[in-house]
């Protein structure tokens, strides 16, 4: 079983973050409402991006990995 991830590593922690964060600066004049829902919208699938690079690279390194333990007759996890 997988241990649990901080909140703070989570994409979930990520996502509820961006909008109170940009609560807080339209609140104190930095950035403008219209700016605020344009900004909240980019940083959304700038998260969303992330996610996807990471899963990606993730599978590759995996793939990788089980090749060349198949190309030397090593078992994946002795490749760690």
């Amino acid at each position: 079983m997988n241990p649990v991830k901080p909140g703070i590593a989570s994409t979930e922690f990520w996502m509820a973050m961006i909008p109170q964060v940009l609560t807080v600066l339209v609140l104190l004049g930095v950035v403008s409402v219209g700016d605020a829902a344009m900004l909240g919208d980019a940083a959304g699938k700038l998260v969303a991006s992330v996610v996807a690079l990471i899963a990606s690279a993730t599978v590759i390194i995996t793939y990788i990995r089980g090749r060349v333990a198949v190309k030397t007759a090593q078992s994946p996890d002795d490749l760690r």
